[in-house]
């Protein structure tokens, strides 16, 4: 392949516990090289519409390839067509199986294809033994790309001479400063609240937001590394400091909930013995007052598992919150009603800077679908945001300018 196509001189590395994963590899020097791979994985989402090939649904193959592994490791190259390629030094034939029969299923069964790009699957693999000539000819389209110019991989902006890369010691380190560490000293409360337009409309309060700050633990544990660059190990992080964060809550409970709270909690969390113990211990009146909120991309990797979480929150009387969603994803997601209480929408500079009106109004008649009361606009940085917010539809609002209605002298930023 040309060097165009080519393989990461740096990787960000993707954790399940303190192992290495999959290495999703974006910064390009060197040709793709696949010796010492055993199991090639082609995923062709450049078959797809392209108004759908959008960072939400990279963002979703990413997670499929990383959370459905099956103990395969290797690197995950993402070019400039959208298509993917997994090299495996030690897949075998039924996990290999097994996770390409999932990405067609996800993809085949959710999205349509693009019209002209042929009747083939959206995702193959190869046992590189036996058909190294074949795989070599299938990525064919990689070196030709449009124009006769081969497909790339876009460089990743440089995160800085100060900011190391995470390695697996780190790594372990972390853990173990995330076992040991006082998570109550680090805990922040982002209050999320009910702004209608007009002048004069007071802000109601809808709940406050319980959660620890990364940037706050990077200081106390790795000042010198950056979480936050890897958005895979980041979502590993944030689902221990989850943990942590319920169990921290649990010992003055009572405290806590003198308002409503919202608790971010993946499937795996709510299904622990440490979320069963919070149930126990509250009474119905008192569930009440808590929103879990779960992100879009687990509830897209486990559908089973998210039909359970949804029925036995709301047996127990919690109320759901669906986080994570973009510009692109939130008008998918309201075409289906899922039984969530709120919706959080992620501010986008674009909303800002001008998205084009058929777009703005794709966004108007999703938060219509959803209904104003559900929609939370969040991370919201700047006066305009309300304003656009209500322009929209939107009545509920978070973010660093909403603090400022309940908190206007306070120095720390969430």
């Amino acid at each position: 392949m040309s060097a165009s196509a080519a393989a990461a001189t740096s990787s960000l590395n993707f954790f399940e516990g303190p192992d290495v994963g999959i290495r999703f590899s974006e910064a390009t020097s060197q040709p793709l090289d696949a010796s010492g791979s055993r199991i090639a994985i082609y995923l062709r989402l450049s078959m797809l519409a392209e108004n759908i090939r959008r960072g939400y649904h990279l963002d979703l193959a990413k997670h499929s390839f990383a959370s459905t592994r099956g103990g395969m490791t290797g690197d995950l190259y993402l070019f400039d067509n959208s298509d993917m390629v997994l090299l495996s030094p030690n897949g075998d034939t039924e996990t290999t199986e097994n996770l390409t029969q999932g990405l067609r299923s996800l993809f085949e069964g959710l999205l349509t294809v693009e019209p002209g790009q042929g009747s083939g699957s959206i995702c193959n693999w190869f046992d590189l033994a036996t058909q190294a000539d074949q795989f070599k000819e299938f990525c064919r389209p990689l070196n030709i790309g449009e124009g006769g110019t081969p497909c790339g991989i876009s460089r990743p902006a440089d995160p800085g001479d100060n900011v190391a890369p995470i390695d697996t010691e780190m790594l372990a380190k972390l853990e173990r400063g995330l076992r040991t560490i006082d998570v109550g000293s680090f805990l922040r409360r982002q209050p999320i609240c009910k702004i209608l337009p007009g002048l004069h409309t007071n802000p109601k309060h809808v709940a406050n937001e319980v959660y620890v700050h990364v940037a706050d633990l990077r200081e106390a544990i790795l000042p010198d590394v950056d979480l936050t660059s890897n958005r895979w190990l980041f979502r590993h992080l944030t689902a221990q400091l989850d943990r942590r964060v319920l169990s921290t809550i649990q010992l003055d409970i009572q405290s806590f909930l003198r308002t409503p709270i919202s608790l971010n909690m993946n499937l795996k969390n709510i299904m622990s013995e440490d979320f069963t113990q919070l149930v126990r211990m509250l009474s119905p009146a008192q569930r009440e007052k808590i929103i879990i909120e779960i992100h879009c991309i687990d509830l897209l990797a486990d559908a089973g598992a998210f039909m359970f979480v949804k029925s036995y929150l709301g047996h127990t009387g919690f109320k759901m919150a669906l986080d994570g969603t973009d510009l692109f994803s939130f008008p998918e997601f309201s075409r289906h009603d899922m039984g969530f209480h709120y919706v959080k929408l992620q501010w986008n500079d674009a909303l800002e800077n001008g998205l084009p009106d058929s777009e703005f109004q794709k966004l108007q008649q999703a938060v219509a679908r959803f209904g104003s009361e559900k929609v939370i606009l969040c991370h919201c940085g700047t006066p305009s945001s309300k304003d656009i917010g209500h322009k929209l539809g939107v009545h509920n609002f978070q973010g660093r300018h909403i603090d400022e209605y309940f908190n206007p002298t306070t120095r720390r930023q969430n």
